[in-house]
């Protein structure tokens, strides 16, 4: 019956007179249904050893936590009582809680906690009293009248002492809290504030740092009697903090009234009256309902961020007023740039002083004033300038020596009894990582700091450690980035070190490179740091630049909209109907140029059709959570049985890596981390941590905690990637009618067996029989994770330890998966919401054979492309640290460290050819002197970032005959079919023109047929409220169109389109033609513009996956390189892109297909006019021309030939685009739109 069964010896421990008797009254009283449990195995010595050092390990745990959360150690007397049990005993808790107790409170309340602390406390004393009168009694002579304990009485006693504290302490905090709030600035302001909101639809609330403004104002406005009020926060801590305080501030009077919403979880219920809410959850709430019935009040905060979604948010709230007049809007802000918001929204503004203590600002430059500030030409010109940019900063390596002299100083100066915390503001995660390094040696020898870390990327229980209280004498050292600035607000910080940095994130159009880049900070965001030290007492803050810098700061940031791609935004105004994202109410608008980008990028992805209106494909990528590219592979990927590998692909390239930073003398972890890479890619090694993270999860033979420490893996991301798989395979479900689930569910004999042994035990309605042991883990594991979540939601601060700022250490003491106690929230919620096991099964890679991963590698391409890179020629002669790559836009990229190719290049490098034979001439060239190389495989990567220079992020490497002619958006073919030029960029070489031509026709079939199956399932995307889908949209989906049958509303209308066409175009009379382009042709169109007759009537997804595989798997001897211009003549025997030759040469077999003739003059006036008129009829069936005033159109003369107008969109690329300009030809007279390259080469070849 004990805790504790054995002793430490591993003999059997007796059972007590009390413990016996408290057990035949159990018996008693179920009835004897405690006797029908199952008896434990006996165990032996060893056995019984183990289980004592277990239980052992758990109470000292325990211990500990108790006394980290400032609880008293919890104190049995009359021998250990069952684990479980309750402290005040079994009868006492039927009195109390059972069944009509006469507690007031039951056990899931947040009162039965307390009463169990107050309880233990109770019984010390208690039996401290029994035992005086006790010895009282003996020396009396009396002994058998001293008092014995009565389980029942003394519950009860402590009952009524503990409503008698319980009030006397709602009392005492009410009156503090009321003096707490009554000293806030904004309190005088409460009733303007209430009136001002009653008589404006909008109001502009500009409070400085500390005047209460995030608390106060949705409590006065719920006291002024509005009952529906949302607060947006731009981050999730944020939305915790803030529910989590107005809960307190309120002493939880009003309940689950308050609450807070973010994504994957929250505590909204219908009682809630204030809602604090990421601004990204309130936008899913507008698309799912563009009214907004559920709020009369929305208020924004921290409106001068500045963020893309909040800017967004501002224009969507905008449009809501002319549809809502019963609508309030707030906005609020530390810092508000008045004059903008104001004339937005012609809304009043209320001013609030802020409480701020005075803060001493000392300028500390660390190095030479940054030019880029300081220099007047470079002044003036951002001062007259109409686009805001900014001010990039100076590279320099961080160096801790200043922050540890402050730290020294500190020490020095400050008493240690004076609290007073530090906060250090820095650029970006890296330089957080690298600066902890270098302070937590000093931390560590002088024992009087602690450093912790405050960044996004942390999971909540670290980020909540920044509110703990340190021990005595010990500071807290916070290394945060800009999210301290106005998001969270921390008790005790008296010192601020303000380095000036942030890193921003920008983007390259021309090269499609995104940016993460130091810039200086504005003179706002340098004021909220300062603030931040003045908040309880008087402050200092350390500058780590000159005053004349500070002065030449932006006054204000630049926006996030005016620096980052536009298409997710782009792609949710069309999704909520908002009409022309051109035509959108931007607060501040971006670049037309930007807008347009966008939108081209959007049309090459398939999401947008030609008239730029929504597909079927965008409207499922505008209600993926996730980047646009990874949702057209996760749609793309369901004609494949692979989609719970596809899913957790695609959830794990959304979330930050799980690889944490290990340093270089953690030998163990990084070879325990090696033993989890790929050599297909990144993505095939995060979807192997995945699968072995959840076989230790199904196992239990070790703590899943434990094993990331071992393998330096951060486990909150795993979870967030369990939440989002979950989340993309309902949305699957939803939209495309098909589950990941259900995809890889095994329907063997084995497994329907082990389906029927799990549900043996339960009952009619499927729950567990209480006496199953897999029923009390689950029921255990319920009262701990409510226990946890209502303690994070007390709010009550922790106390630090000085090991909280240490790293953790592989090879800890193991602990099981099964100890409950000891498992976090996050993992409570995995266990209580999903079966390892299962999930285990259906994401095992051990299950995937090489068609499988290689099939995966083209669906993973399938929605990255264009992302292609190709290894430099002469990587073979490199170093490792050396190996450079070239994408399309982009020339000498490097490899990023964290990828499996940056440690293993062998695996890219490209294979040497042999040199070219020296002509008869004798003269050499660089061909004949240099080895020639080539590649068969080339690598797809997710994003191209430029930190200190450009890498490729997540690469796999994928085969590339079947990526260049399954996804190129356009395809050249020379006269012999042996070489295609794909995309203007890449060079493929067949050494066989039989063996190349089948290679084109089966490639072109299988990517029809491809589009066609995606097309289907398209067809069950349900539309938003009121939105009504065209019979006459069309959609790119893998670069090749898709007809209007794949968009039908139903058979009738699908059919009546199709009759409405001509037949098929007849190429018979084209001699010129090889049978083959004829082929791709014919299937082009019986696949596309038919909709789907012949070859293509019955075939299904199986079909073609199974067909997809034969193709990877085919053995062709083909050679891949980058396409040198100088070459094109030898291997079309012309110049095939002069203006005449395309005029004369070229046959446009497809939108993505070109084929030239041997004959560069064959193709005369007469049969270009009859091509041009079958090929454009067919492309503008399927491709509507734009209608939009908007669309992108150059004034040419009808002379413009077919060739250029018709590929000058398919082959397009984003890059191109962005590039291209008006150029007006003086010999010709006619305007065409090229690159630079394009225009040198039309001057070139211009006959006038």
């Amino acid at each position: 019956m004990g805790e504790l069964r054995y002793n430490i010896d591993g003999t059997l421990r007796q059972e007590t007179e009390r413990e016996a008797a408290e057990r035949e009254q159990w018996d008693r009283r179920r009835g004897g249904r405690w006797q029908q449990r199952p008896e434990k195995p006996k165990l032996s010595k060893e056995e019984a050893l183990a289980e004592a050092r277990k239980a052992i390990l758990i109470e000292n745990r325990d211990k500990r936590e108790q006394g980290r959360s400032g609880e008293e150690p919890e104190l049995r007397s009359g021998g250990r009582r069952e684990r479980g049990a309750p402290v005040w005993g079994w009868e006492a808790d039927r009195v109390l809680f059972g069944r009509g107790g006469e507690a007031p409170f039951r056990r899931e309340d947040p009162e039965y906690d307390e009463f169990r602390d107050f309880f233990l406390k109770f019984t010390v004393m208690r039996e401290k009293k029994l035992k005086a009168d006790e010895v009282a009694a003996i020396k009396s002579g009396n002994p058998h009248q001293a008092p014995k304990r009565d389980e029942i009485a003394d519950s009860r006693h402590a009952l009524v002492l503990f409503a008698d504290f319980q009030e006397r302490k709602r009392e005492q905090l009410k009156t503090k809290i009321e003096s707490d709030r009554a000293a806030l600035p904004i309190k005088p302001l409460q009733e303007k504030i209430s009136e001002t909101v009653r008589d404006n639809r909008v109001v502009l609330i500009a409070a400085d740092t500390g005047a209460g403004k995030s608390t106060q104002v949705p409590q006065y406005l719920l006291a002024a009697g509005f009952d529906r009020i949302a607060c947006t926060q731009p981050r999730r801590i944020a939305c915790y903090s803030l529910a989590r305080r107005v809960s307190y501030e309120s002493m939880n009077m009003y309940g689950s009234e308050i609450a807070y919403q973010v994504r994957f979880e929250g505590t909204k219920t219908t009682k809630t009256k204030i809602l604090f809410l990421t601004e990204g959850v309130l936008l899913r709430q507008f698309a799912s309902d563009p009214q907004l019935p559920m709020y009369n009040v929305i208020i924004v905060d921290e409106v001068h961020e500045r963020h893309m979604t909040g800017d967004f948010l501002l224009g969507v709230l905008k449009r809501l007023l002319s549809h809502r007049e019963d609508i309030r809007v707030i906005l609020m802000s530390a810092t508000i740039n008045a004059k903008l918001f104001s004339e937005y929204f012609n809304a009043p503004i209320i001013e609030v002083p802020g409480r701020m203590y005075p803060v001493t600002i000392e300028y500390l430059p660390i190095e030479e004033e940054d030019r880029n500030l300081v220099d007047d030409r470079l002044y003036n010109e951002r001062m007259e300038a109409e686009v805001r940019q900014s001010i990039p900063a100076r590279p320099t390596k961080l160096d801790a020596a200043p922050y540890l002299r402050i730290m020294e100083k500190i020490d020095q100066v400050v008493p240690d009894h004076e609290r007073g915390d530090m906060l250090i503001f820095v650029s970006g995660i890296n330089e957080i990582s690298l600066l902890a390094d270098e302070l937590k040696g000093y931390a560590n020898y002088t024992k009087k700091w602690i450093i912790l870390l405050l960044h996004s990327s942390l999971s909540v229980t670290e980020q909540e450690k920044v509110f703990d209280v340190p021990p005595a004498g010990v500071r807290k050292c916070i290394l945060s980035t800009n999210i301290a600035e106005t998001s969270v607000t921390i008790d005790g910080v008296r010192f601020i070190i303000d380095s000036g940095k942030v890193k921003e994130m920008g983007f390259d159009p021309a090269a499609n490179l995104s940016r993460l880049s130091e810039f200086w900070i504005s003179q706002s965001s340098a004021k909220q740091r300062a603030g931040r030290a003045g908040r309880t007492g008087p402050g200092e803050c350390y500058r780590f630049y000159s005053k004349k810098e500070y002065d030449r700061l932006n006054e204000f940031p630049v926006p996030e909209i005016l620096r980052m791609p536009l298409e997710p935004l782009l792609l949710q105004i069309l999704a909520y109907g908002l009409g022309d994202p051109r035509d959108f109410d931007f607060i501040e608008r971006p670049a037309d140029a930007n807008i347009s980008f966008s939108i081209m990028r959007l049309q090459d992805l398939g999401a947008l059709d030609r008239k730029e209106a929504l597909t079927a494909l965008g409207r499922v990528l505008a209600m993926l959570p996730l980047d646009v590219v990874l949702g057209k592979m996760l749609i793309l990927g369901s004609i494949c049985d692979l989609v719970d590998a596809i899913v957790v692909i695609a959830a794990a390239l959304s979330v930050q890596s799980p690889f944490i930073r290990v340093p270089e003398h953690k030998v163990d972890i990084l070879e325990n981390r090696r033993s989890l890479q790929s050599d297909h890619g990144d993505p095939f090694t995060l979807l192997n941590v995945f699968s072995e993270w959840l076989r230790v999860k199904a196992a239990r033979e070790e703590s899943s905690r434990n094993w990331c420490k071992r393998h330096g893996v951060e486990e909150q991301r795993l979870y967030e990637m369990v939440k989002l798989k979950k989340q993309f395979e309902g949305v699957l479900q939803d939209y495309l009618r098909m589950s990941a689930s259900s995809a890889g569910e095994d329907d063997s004999e084995e497994a329907i067996g082990r389906k029927r042994k799990q549900y043996e035990d339960r009952d009619d309605k499927g729950r567990l029989n209480w006496r199953d042991p897999e029923y009390q883990r689950r029921r255990e594991q319920r009262r701990m994770l409510e226990r946890r979540k209502r303690l994070q939601s007390s709010g009550k601060r922790k106390m630090l330890r000085m090991e909280e700022s240490e790293g953790f250490e592989a090879g800890e003491q193991d602990e099981p998966e099964d100890d409950i106690a000891d498992m976090s929230v996050d993992a409570l919620e995995f266990s209580l919401k999903h079966d390892a096991r299962e999930l285990f099964q259906r994401s095992d890679v051990g299950n995937l054979t090489e068609r499988d991963v290689n099939l995966l590698k083209l669906v993973v391409c399938s929605g990255l492309y264009p992302h292609l890179a190709v290894p430099d020629e002469a990587n073979h002669v490199r170093r490792a640290t050396e190996q450079v790559f070239h994408t399309k836009g982009k020339r000498f990229v490097a490899m990023h460290p964290t990828s499996i190719f940056a440690s293993k290049p062998e695996l890219v490098q490209p294979k040497v050819q042999g040199t070219i034979p020296v002509p008869e001439d004798g003269k050499e060239t660089l061909a004949t002197l240099h080895a020639r190389t080539h590649v068969t495989e080339m690598l797809c990567y997710l994003e191209l970032l430029e930190t200190t220079k450009p890498y490729l992020m997540n690469v796999l490497r994928v085969p590339a005959l079947s990526a260049c002619l399954l996804f190129g958006r356009s395809i050249d073919i020379s006269p012999d079919t042996m070489h295609v030029v794909v995309d203007d960029w890449l060079h493929l070489n067949f050494h066989d023109p039989h063996v190349a031509q089948r290679v084109l026709v089966l490639a072109n079939f299988l990517r029809v047929a491809w589009d066609m199956i995606v097309g289907r399932k398209l067809e069950n995307v349900r539309l938003f409220k009121n939105a009504v889908l065209s019979s006459k949209d069309a959609t790119e989906v893998v670069g090749t169109a898709l007809g209007d049958s794949a968009l039908q509303e139903d058979e009738t209308s699908g059919q009546s389109a199709r009759h409405s066409r001509r037949g098929r175009t007849d190429w018979a009379k084209f001699d010129f033609l090889p049978s083959a382009i004829k082929r791709m042709r014919r299937d082009w169109e019986d696949g596309t513009i038919l909709g789907g007759i012949g070859a293509f009537a019955d075939i299904g997804a199986e079909d073609v996956s199974a067909q997809l595989g034969d193709f990877l798997d085919l053995d062709v001897s083909f050679t891949a390189e980058r396409l040198k211009m100088q070459e094109v003549s030898q291997m079309f025997g012309y110049d095939s892109y002069t203006p005449e030759t395309l005029k004369q040469a070229s046959v446009q077999v497809t939108p993505y297909l070109r084929y030239f003739a041997a004959n560069p003059k064959i193709v005369t006036r007469k049969m270009r006019k009859l091509l041009y008129e079958e090929v454009v009829d067919d492309m503008q069936t399927e491709h509507p021309e734009p209608a939009s005033d908007h669309a992108k159109e150059l004034p040419v003369e009808p002379s413009v030939d077919m060739a250029e107008k018709t590929t000058e969109e398919p082959s397009s690329q984003s890059a191109q685009d962005a590039a291209r300009k008006t150029f007006e030809c003086s010999k010709c007279g006619r305007t065409f739109l090229f690159t630079p390259v394009e225009t040198l080469r039309h001057r070139r070849n211009c006959p006038g």
